[in-house]
């Protein structure tokens, strides 16, 4: 028999540093083969435990929380730490990690700004800074990420990282003047390894000649 879900949830990001742990089982277990040790997170064992719910439910109890540094958190039960009430099967291992991180990860503002105008005319390269409310992790960023659009013909050939890793430097490549929408999808770019960002969607105007096909014709 095996665990179903938990709380904090698995791949779950939370703010804040829990004491309970509540793993919920498939089948009721053996109170006697029960013991708080059983659980750990980050490899501390709980202090105690409690069963409820007909013996399907199990709430480990920390005196001090186990999470004390942001990023991923792992929750264990080894394979065979307690048995199923019904027939004395032992359990199978669960392994899982969430997430602990006090401020969600996400862009604050744009050079230039959202609305604003990147010059000189296209066709050009332009530097375009994406800057977040903490540093990101630079093995999370690809140009890929940044998804560009709109008749300016953008695309994106490159990325860096500065002031801190708190500023993305993507470079851009414009062939025409107009418009263009750039988009940061949730969860592109990490902090602390696993707290992902909000998405994030701005739209910008492009100096410089429109593409050939700018005009519309009315036959009258």
């Amino acid at each position: 028999f095996a665990v179903t879900t938990t709380t904090p949830a698995c791949n779950s990001t939370i703010s804040t540093q829990p004491t309970d742990f509540v793993i919920n089982l498939t089948d009721p277990v053996n109170p006697a083969t029960v013991q708080a040790s059983d659980f750990t997170v980050n490899g501390i064992p709980a202090n105690t435990v409690t069963l409820t719910n007909g013996n399907t439910t199990l709430t480990f109890h920390f005196n001090t929380s186990p999470v004390t540094m942001e990023g991923p958190q792992t929750m264990h039960i080894a394979a065979g730490a307690f048995n199923r009430a019904s027939d004395n099967m032992p359990n199978f291992e669960f392994n899982c990690t969430f997430c602990y991180a006090i401020t969600p990860l996400m862009v604050v503002n744009t050079v230039p700004p959202v609305g604003g105008t990147f010059s000189p005319p296209a066709p050009n390269n332009y530097n375009f800074d994406v800057n977040f409310n903490q540093p990101v992790d630079p093995a999370s960023v690809q140009d890929s990420d940044l998804m560009v659009s709109g008749n300016s013909g953008p695309s994106v050939t490159g990325h860096s990282l500065i002031n801190g890793n708190m500023t993305v430097r993507f470079t851009l490549h414009m062939n025409f003047g107009g418009t263009l929408t750039a988009t940061l999808g949730t969860g592109a770019v990490t902090a602390n390894t696993c707290n992902g960002n909000a998405s994030f969607t701005g739209m910008y105007n492009v100096q410089g000649c429109p593409p050939s096909d700018h005009y519309t014709i009315s036959q009258i």
